[in-house]
């Protein structure tokens, strides 16, 4: 009998708790992986125009030119956004939690939710959605 998971193939307690913590963090991944698969089959599935969609999927991606994502890559010097000085400008600032967007989401009663829920970043929001 042998141990795979160590080079000299004899099992310690050390190498069955990295073998567990490995498989644990394995199968959390796989159902991510999966809720997302699940996620964006919805999303491409609805009857919006594909630009709509594209913007999603950039937004998830955190692939907007955002000022958080410019200042990350040496453009600006401060990710703050000039209109509200609140908050760095990320894809959910600029497209969801900016206090200047109110005016864009107050007048339909369906997203009066949009206050009193808080995100991390655009993933969760679209994922609660």
């Amino acid at each position: 009998m042998f141990w795979p998971f160590t080079n000299n193939d004899i099992y310690t307690s050390k190498s069955g708790n990295r073998f567990l913590k490995f498989e644990d963090q394995s199968e959390v991944e796989e159902e991510q992986k999966a809720q997302e698969r699940h996620l964006w089959r919805t999303i491409w599935s609805v009857q919006v125009p594909n630009k709509i969609k594209n913007l999603m999927w950039r937004a998830w991606r955190n692939s907007l030119t955002t000022k958080e994502n410019l200042v990350r890559r040496t453009i600006f010097d401060s990710p703050t956004y000039d209109r509200c000085k609140q908050a760095s400008k990320s894809a959910l600032h600029a497209m969801w939690s900016c206090r200047e967007l109110d005016v864009v989401w107050e007048n339909d009663m369906q997203w009066q939710f949009r206050r009193n829920h808080t995100f991390m970043d655009f993933k969760e929001l679209l994922s609660w959605l």
